[in-house]
């Protein structure tokens, strides 16, 4: 899902699930390769590594997603119970439009690899009232965002490049300007901006990327509503009603430094997990 990014705008590089896992950790292996967190904190250096981690507060995958195969090492760590993970080791050092990291947690598919019990693919105007919970510890240092990465695709997807559109909702940034008109979704104010993108390894392959950032940066989002953001996208004809919502994603891109970042919490509801 490598994609090439305007140099203008500076925006976010390649997605969540391109590199299969290469270096188990330590757990209970499960049927797409991937483990089941262990009870004791767990580290991933190897480039895509993932886990699940499964439990009262929903089912995700947590990855370790470098994405370019000359970037520098990078370490994760799931250092306690429940969707969290830290930034342990970071070698990134793009200065270019390209980011060089993702590790994030993710719910539902992504190229193969799905979350357990997620009710994801769904109809996005199908899901009753989805939400999110996030929040994070940043070092302000480096070029980096936080942020929720959406994919959307025309009929359900499990597998392959998802061409619908990607909706980007960065939480806080460090090292971007800022760009894009200015609109008010959830009681939050947002830059707002979108283009067509391009493949870096198909190049007839294109989708539209959608950013939303928050005015002021922020440390945590409670029950952040997101029918509000596909409404306002249908309203641009971004988006149809007839799309799929495949994957949820909570993570960092990382152009540079990064070493630090901490996802505290993420927890999703309102339709996206099974009960």
């Amino acid at each position: 899902m490598r994609r090439k990014t305007p140099v203008a705008i500076l925006a976010a590089g390649v997605l969540a699930g391109l590199l299969p896992a290469l270096t188990p950790a330590a757990g209970a292996a499960s049927a797409d390769g991937a483990m089941s967190a262990a009870a004791g904190p767990t580290t991933l250096c190897a480039a895509g590594e993932r886990i699940h981690v499964d439990g009262r507060w929903g089912d995700y995958v947590l990855m370790n997603n470098t994405l370019h195969p000359r970037s520098a090492p990078e370490c994760i760590s799931h250092y306690r119970p429940g969707p969290s993970f830290a930034v342990i080791r970071s070698g990134a050092n793009s200065h270019g439009p390209e980011s060089e990291a993702y590790p994030n947690l993710f719910s539902g598919c992504s190229w193969g690899f799905c979350s357990d019990r997620s009710a994801l693919p769904a109809r996005v105007f199908s899901l009753r009232h989805p939400w999110v919970s996030w929040s994070a510890r940043f070092r302000p240092a480096g070029k980096w965002d936080a942020n929720l990465d959406m994919w959307l695709s025309r009929s359900a997807q499990v597998r392959g490049q998802v061409t619908g559109a990607e909706v980007m909702i960065w939480v806080s940034a460090h090292g971007f300007a800022h760009v894009g008109t200015v609109t008010r979704i959830d009681g939050i104010r947002w830059h707002f901006v979108h283009w067509t993108t391009r493949s870096l390894i198909q190049r007839h392959v294109t989708w539209p990327l959608i950013i939303f950032r928050t005015v002021r940066p922020r440390h945590r989002v409670g029950h952040l509503a997101l029918k509000p953001f596909f409404r306002y996208l249908r309203r641009l004809h971004l988006i149809h009603r007839g799309y799929w919502l495949d994957s949820v994603h909570a993570g960092f891109e990382i152009w540079n430094g990064g070493r630090g970042l901490r996802m505290l919490r993420f927890q999703e509801g309102g339709g996206l997990q099974k009960h």
